[in-house]
């Protein structure tokens, strides 16, 4: 009898865990698309999304495959079939300012790679914003319990 109760409270509490709030927050956001059929790397300029998602439990960007797949439909317009891109962020200029240069480091010296660079009129990331059922909003429903607990003592 105690083995259901407990399957039946974990089954209830379980939906609840699985997502955690998505918190509105501005980010700087970049990218880079590269082919493994050609040489050539491309660099998006560092962008400033205003209204970007982030996972309150690990801080991931909410939706950063679809980030991804924005600049991948951005380079098969320019003629770059099955590009591989990677979209990188960081709350702080400074932190994306590092992660660029990095980047950049790795693939405009030696001389191996042909770089281009796309300017925010040529490509500009479009904020991804979660649907309801994954937009919990935790403070909310804290209080909503103390309430309930204060409504039955």
């Amino acid at each position: 009898m105690k083995l259901r109760l407990y399957l039946a409270l974990a089954a209830m509490l379980l939906p609840s865990l699985m997502f955690a709030a998505q918190k509105n927050v501005p980010l700087y956001v970049c990218g880079l698309a590269t082919s493994f059929n050609d040489s050539t790397v491309y660099f998006t300029e560092i962008q400033k999304i205003d209204s970007a998602y982030v996972d309150s439990k690990t801080g991931f960007l909410y939706g950063r495959d679809s980030y991804s797949y924005q600049l991948r439909e951005q380079m098969q317009k320019q003629g770059l079939s099955h590009a591989t891109c990677i979209t990188f962020f960081a709350k702080d200029k400074k932190d994306i300012d590092k992660k660029y240069a990095a980047f950049k480091k790795r693939y405009a010296t030696k001389g191996r790679y042909n770089v281009k660079y796309l300017t925010t009129a040529e490509f500009n990331f479009s904020p991804i914003i979660p649907d309801e059922s994954e937009m919990k909003d935790a403070p909310r429903q804290k209080k909503a319990k103390k309430l309930k607990k204060a409504k039955n003592k």
